[in-house]
């Protein structure tokens, strides 16, 4: 739909069981260095600070991508990235 979700609800899905999957046939790839991580999704880049390289890497390696409320909450920003990502359209929550 066109209504996008806040964090709250994102790790509420989550909690119940929801898988986040990549859309389509976007290409998504990542870079980083020392001070940031940049992460490219059909060419379109999101700026992240380091701490988030590991969440990165496995968006742009797995096409699903399990996520808990305890890892969302350990890592900073991890809820806005992944809620601003299916708000673009770009994950999508699998309900399976």
């Amino acid at each position: 739909g066109d209504e996008n979700i806040t964090e709250q609800q994102l790790i509420e899905l989550l909690e119940t069981g929801h898988a986040l999957r990549r859309h389509g046939m976007a290409l998504w790839a990542h870079w980083q260095d020392a001070e940031r991580v940049i992460l490219f999704i059909d060419g379109r880049s999101v700026e992240l600070e380091p701490g988030l390289a590991g969440l990165a890497r496995d968006l742009c390696s797995q096409r699903e991508i399990r996520l808990d409320r305890a890892s969302l909450q350990d890592l900073p920003n991890a809820a806005r990235l992944v809620t601003d990502l299916v708000n673009a359209g770009e994950l999508e929550l699998d309900y399976e």
